[in-house]
């Protein structure tokens, strides 16, 4: 009965867990090409934020707006890296889900996904479906019993 529960439990999870591997890679994908966007083109990514700024300053003269743009392309830096771990770890969590191992690594991957602010994922329309979908199926009863099968006997 275990094995049947488990695979039960498998089979619910195959689908969820490979899209939320699918929406990290994408995630990642796209703030890798932000990254490299800004670092290889740091001079133009500069001038063309000094130039926002001033049409900025222009449209809202009463909004204060005094950020160096080096200071605001370095944030996009900073950020990217940061999105980029937060999709590492959706990733990650989809592949434990497929493992069936650490429980708390793939509902936390979940989260991000429905969080697409944390992850900055491009495809929010997609990651918050696949995230409310892995939260879901996560709580299923048949899925805990394939993550913990001692911890659920028949």
């Amino acid at each position: 009965m275990d094995e049947r529960r488990s695979s039960a439990g498998g089979c619910i999870i195959t689908g969820p867990a490979i899209a939320l591997i699918v929406t990290g890679i994408l995630g990642i994908l796209a703030n890798a090409y932000r990254l490299s966007n800004v670092a290889l083109n740091r001079q133009a990514a500069i001038r063309q934020t000094e130039e926002i700024i001033d049409l900025m300053k222009e449209r809202f003269p009463g909004v204060p707006m005094d950020t160096p743009a080096e200071q605001l392309v370095t944030y996009v830096v900073v950020t990217a890296c940061v999105f980029i771990v937060g999709n590492l770890i959706v990733i990650l969590g989809g592949v434990q889900m497929l493992r069936r191992k650490m429980y708390w690594l793939a509902m936390t991957a979940s989260v991000l996904a429905i969080f697409p602010n944390l992850i900055d994922c491009p495809c929010c329309g997609l990651s918050v479906p696949v995230g409310l979908l892995c939260f879901i199926v996560l709580l299923l009863p048949a899925v805990r019993s394939a993550f913990w099968p001692a911890a659920f006997p028949s």
